[in-house]
């Protein structure tokens, strides 16, 4: 039986994907959050508005005896 151990460089190299793809996923969340808030009247604005008009019916529908 051999109780071979990952070298050194192998797990490093593995710990470096790792956040490599962290990186890429922020990058890419980046990118659409940034298109999201450039475009004047669009997606983050309707979900603003959409939030906001749900918030006010659930607080009046609360405040009702």
């Amino acid at each position: 039986m051999s109780n071979a151990r990952p070298s050194e460089g192998s797990t490093a190299n593995l710990l470096l994907g790792r956040g490599q793809s962290s990186v890429e996923y922020l990058v890419i969340l980046a990118c659409v959050v940034g298109v999201m808030v450039a475009v004047p009247d669009g997606a983050l604005d309707d979900l603003l508005t959409a939030l906001a008009r749900a918030y006010s019916r659930f607080t009046e529908g609360v405040s009702r005896p």
